[in-house]
């Protein structure tokens, strides 16, 4: 972001009258027409790369234009493959063989990438923020080959249950509490995926720089494996 910019966006949030959004962890932004999203590092330090999706009403008074927001989270190891699935166009082949493929059959295409998450129901009751059904709370994040742009990226929410795995499933069929879709172009994703990337690999750097990951195994002790005695080698390599 300049520097030009920046001073606009402090003007326009010191004129609101709502709480202040803290972008300050925000890597980059993607806009579409009423409607946004962001990556964010925010999540770095519990290894998860945290992606926001949110709509707005652009005629609605400042401090309450937002009219949806989604939080999306994704390891930061399954990220790095989409990110290099994107750079490398494999995910641009993969939107083209699903759109031929939905065009012959005249029905939808498949999403070139999804990804599942959630808040269980136990957890959100913990919190105090138990939906009224009693359900957990299922997140959905898709990517799919785009009619005017390159890729349509598809956040909702909505009920959900816990699967034996403890992974969280919708249960809200095609009626999600929220639904947001950003249209991106090609050369906008391959710039996310880019700069994503490099903030990951700055921060991960940084982590071993101050000693916080030092990719060394703590030592084992009460019999673990490194204390058991090596058998001896074979006797034509003994010494002596």
């Amino acid at each position: 972001m300049f520097a030009d910019e920046k001073k606009e966006k402090e003007k326009e949030r010191k004129g609101q009258k709502m709480s202040k959004y803290d972008n300050s962890n925000q890597i980059i932004r993607i806009d579409g027409k009423n409607c946004l999203m962001e990556v964010m590092s925010s999540a770095f330090e519990i290894g998860q790369v945290q992606i926001n999706f949110a709509t707005y009403n652009q005629t609605a008074e400042k401090g309450s234009r937002q009219t949806a927001m989604i939080s999306f989270y994704i390891e930061v190891a399954e990220f790095l493959a989409l990110a290099d699935d994107i750079l490398i166009g494999r995910l641009s082949q993969k939107a083209k063989i699903n759109k031929e493929k939905a065009a012959a059959s005249k029905g939808y295409a498949e999403a070139v990438y999804r990804s599942m998450g959630g808040v269980s129901a136990e957890k959100l009751k913990s919190s105090g923020r138990a939906r009224e059904d009693g359900k957990a709370l299922s997140r959905q994040m898709s990517i799919l080959g785009g009619d005017k742009v390159a890729f349509l990226v598809i956040a909702e929410q909505g009920a959900g249950e816990s699967d034996a795995k403890g992974l969280i499933v919708p249960r809200y069929g095609n009626k999600p509490d929220a639904k947001i879709m950003v249209p991106v172009t090609e050369d906008a994703m391959k710039q996310l995926a880019a700069i994503a990337k490099a903030y990951i690999y700055g921060f991960i750097t940084n982590q071993f720089a101050i000693g916080t990951v030092t990719g060394k195994k703590q030592p084992k002790t009460d019999g673990s494996r490194a204390e058991i005695p090596l058998p001896e080698p074979p006797e034509q390599y003994r010494a002596g």
